[in-house]
């Protein structure tokens, strides 16, 4: 949808640290804003996902829009 749109969207797959691919997509193609999910999340997800979140949020030297929910379809 958002290629339609016109939008420059380019999709990253690594099957490696996802927070170092992250750190180094931002400076390689000079991103200036990350798009996240934002959801609630147990303890058990906090526990395998939340700290990847978290160090990815610290580290970034770009602005961070964290999203609640999705957008519904129009």
């Amino acid at each position: 949808m958002e290629k339609e749109k016109g939008l420059k969207i380019k999709e990253l797959i690594k099957d490696v640290d996802p927070v170092e691919v992250i750190l180094d997509a931002v400076k390689d193609e000079k991103i200036d804003l990350i798009i996240m999910a934002a959801h609630e999340e147990g303890r058990l997800e906090h526990f395998l996902l939340g700290r990847c979140n978290d160090e990815i949020i610290r580290r970034l030297p770009c602005s961070i829009l964290l999203v609640k929910t999705e957008a519904e379809s129009a």
